[in-house]
């Protein structure tokens, strides 16, 4: 079976669907690169695999005004593996592949690369995540046009669990050594048969298998162990979410974006932006339990031309805000103060993961700097310039979070041309961007990324979609950096 994912175009509304097929994901001690190498000492490579299309009924159908194709696959930085305990392990992506846009009926392009993860190697239960993201690609009918940007929707979540013995024997990692496996060995790939049931979306999905298929009746070998004691086969063990689930909920937690347009998850139904500025208010500043006093000066400002809220104003909002929220993420108030319990910002997740990239180096590194840049969505709280949010300017929120995502782009992109990564290095760049449209110094890092293709054509949109954000006198600036 199948399962739909909407992409629309911006800039003139086209929206059409692709069809993606999750194929499999595989557990292996062997680094996905084929170089050879061997995971680190108590953890594994779990990769996943996906094939895409545009839907058939669609590509099939005379009324439908567009469809997209020759896409570039979906960015390492909108997919996770998420543990059961919330641990999210960011991915990497390997040997992306933009197809002709005329082959969109079988490979629009959208997931045509490989994608891994570096887990613990006792990992049973998780889930793989693929985040709302942008790509570029072609509209497609009776003509073709663009590049356009394009916004693919989300969250996708993709159950998946396995056997706890795959745990036993596990690897020493480090290099190869007398009895380890290594990457050309079969054997040391442990292939799930994940996800026999998946909920994407609240859509039941089948899994098949990824072809070749391996032959499970030989024994799994597994890193360090003694070869002449037969290993364990591996077992599926199938897990199904119930239906109409989303990310939150199976984390048992909300999660709030703000850097970019402020979203919930699950959703706030709501269209009050008294409740919208209190439930962001609160779940920003979730560590420790706030007055009344400071959510009705946060949320509720005074000024010549705004009042002061009454007291039974106030206290009707925070009502409705629990009764959306619920008891249980929402309490009632202690001792006069209010907090949210179960609840994240995406803003919280990327200090984590920009803390534990500081402690990574390699592979790893440039994955976390990657996960915690893919959070970045756009300026944060774009489109939120009412009274009730006016305490993000007024703390200082807004700039605190530019100040911290150029800081991951700009200090992050020497660890990816060390690596001579030039796609991972711009990604993390038009990452950084997006939320700091007017960030000098990430524009001349981009500059001078791009010019190592040496494609005068690129440089020329180059400048000029700089030229949209910067003065005159700056985009002049990263010409000379053209000239050397």
């Amino acid at each position: 079976m199948t399962f739909h994912v909407t992409i629309t175009n911006p800039s003139d509304g086209a929206r059409s669907a692709s069809d993606i097929l999750v194929e499999s994901a595989t557990l292996s001690t062997a680094d996905p690169d084929e170089s050879g190498r061997l995971a680190p000492a108590g953890q594994a490579y779990l990769t996943y695999a996906a094939t895409s299309g545009v839907s058939s009924g669609i590509y099939n159908s005379p009324s439908q005004p567009v469809y997209f194709g020759g896409m570039n696959p979906m960015p390492a930085s909108a997919l996770n593996f998420v543990s059961t305990a919330g641990k999210v392990y960011p991915a990497v992506r390997l040997n992306p592949h933009t197809p002709m846009s005329e082959f969109a009926q079988t490979d629009d392009g959208l997931v045509d690369a490989t994608y891994y993860f570096v887990v613990p190697f006792d990992t049973q239960v998780g889930r793989i995540v693929i985040e709302p993201f942008r790509t570029v690609g072609y509209e497609l009918n009776f003509t073709t046009s663009g590049p356009f940007a394009l916004d693919v929707s989300g969250p996708t979540t993709i159950p998946v669990s396995m056997p706890k013995r795959l745990s036993e024997g596990a690897p020493g990692g480090g290099s190869s050594r007398p009895g380890a496996t290594t990457g050309g060995e079969l054997g040391s790939v442990i292939e799930w048969l994940v996800i026999a049931g998946v909920i994407i979306a609240g859509v039941a999905l089948v899994v098949k298998r990824r072809r070749p298929k391996v032959d499970e009746s030989v024994p799994e070998p597994t890193a360090n162990v003694d070869e002449t004691r037969p290993a364990d086969t591996a077992a599926a063990v199938v897990r199904v979410e119930p239906e109409n689930t989303t990310v939150a909920d199976q984390l048992d937690e909300m999660f709030v974006g703000i850097m970019g347009p402020v979203t919930f998850q699950p959703p706030l139904n709501t269209t009050r932006e008294a409740i919208r500025g209190i439930a962001t208010y609160l779940a920003v500043y979730h560590d420790r339990p706030q007055t009344r006093s400071e959510v009705i000066t946060a949320v509720y400002p005074t000024s010549s031309t705004m009042a002061e809220v009454t007291e039974g104003t106030f206290l009707n909002r925070i009502s409705e805000t629990r009764a959306i929220l619920g008891p249980e993420r929402f309490p009632e108030a202690k001792a006069g103060r209010y907090q949210l319990v179960n609840v994240r910002t995406d803003w919280e997740l990327f200090q984590h993961r920009a803390t534990d990239a500081n402690g990574l180096e390699g592979d790893a590194r440039r994955a976390t700097i990657l996960g915690a840049l893919g959070l970045v969505r756009g300026e944060p709280f774009v489109g939120e310039g009412g009274r009730h949010f006016l305490w993000v300017r007024e703390k200082g929120l807004d700039h605190e979070i530019t100040r911290a995502v150029i800081a991951v782009a700009h200090n992050g992109l020497r660890d990816f041309l060390n690596a001579d990564d030039l796609a991972g290095a711009e990604e993390i760049l038009r990452r950084g961007l997006r939320l700091a449209p007017a960030a000098t110094i990430l524009w001349e890092d981009l500059t001078d990324v791009l010019l190592e293709h040496h494609d005068q054509s690129l440089m020329k949109r180059h400048f000029d979609e700089a030229r949209a954000f910067l003065s005159e006198s700056e985009v002049e600036a990263l010409r000379q950096r053209e000239d050397g």
